[in-house]
């Protein structure tokens, strides 16, 4: 079968054959994906990708930052040197959505104005809310596209965070941006509250690696522990793939 992408497959197998493997397991792979893309869109159908999962008990701020360590130390024995790795969290807008002020109309096209990075948009449909939300509520709405940056960033949205599931969000970042510096990586970091990549796929922290010289990301990862829980064993999973002729790219750049 033509695969658009590894990771179920990972899950399955783990899920099945590797059941009885004690936790945590580090697995990874070389394979080739298969993409639909628009005819001459003068992108790859055929991506060959290599990638690491790591799977656990439970999720936790040192199982995302070590998979994001993995990343960087990997980009880095390539000889990559002008790289950053943007981290999202989709717990953060699937926080700030969680209000009753919001219908599932209103709540769709936020998000996708978010994803966007729509502001006007953003800011139409927030006042089109009126005293069904609060001002600070709907200033903060409208704050999400622009919270791109360094660690300042988390701060910023720490300070708007409204709801259990986005104040978790930001602590969350907060803890792995904790363990990168005693790392000394977060020069090789930058965190993005607005990625909306895999919205409905992810459960905690995205990722996207990018570097001089290519318009593409080199490499994408992040928390999938849906997706284990839907093959039957409830743990939890986090992994990235290398784009391997984008990585390669960079490297001949």
């Amino acid at each position: 079968a033509i695969r658009p992408d590894i990771t179920p497959q990972i899950a399955r197998v783990v899920a099945t054959r590797m059941r009885d493997y004690k936790l945590p397991l580090k697995v990874c792979y070389n394979e080739k994906v298969f993409r639909y893309q628009e005819p001459r869109s003068g992108k790859p159908r055929e991506i060959q990708q290599i990638g690491a999962e790591l799977i656990t008990k439970k999720p936790s701020p040192e199982a995302d930052a070590e998979i994001v360590i993995i990343a960087i130390n990997s980009l880095k024995s390539l000889g990559l040197k002008n790289f950053k790795i943007d981290i999202g969290e989709v717990g953060f807008v699937k926080g700030m959505l969680d209000n009753p002020a919001l219908n599932s109309k209103e709540k769709s096209r936020i998000k996708d104005a978010i994803a966007l990075k729509d502001g006007s948009t953003l800011s139409a449909t927030v006042d089109d809310l009126g005293s069904r939300a609060t001002d600070k509520y709907k200033k903060a709405l409208k704050i999400i596209p622009a919270l791109f940056g360094g660690k300042d960033v988390l701060r910023e949205a720490s300070s708007i965070a409204e709801g259990r599931q986005a104040k978790m969000a930001v602590e969350n970042l907060a803890q792995i941006l904790k363990i990168l510096d005693a790392k000394r990586l977060t020069q090789c970091i930058t965190f993005d509250l607005a990625e909306m990549r895999g919205f409905d796929y992810y459960t905690g922290i995205i990722f996207e690696g990018f570097t001089m010289g290519v318009g593409k990301a080199i490499m994408a990862g992040g928390r999938y522990d849906n997706l284990m829980q839907k093959y039957g064993y409830p743990c939890a999973a986090i992994g990235f793939a290398f784009d391997m002729e984008n990585v390669v790219t960079a490297m001949e750049g």
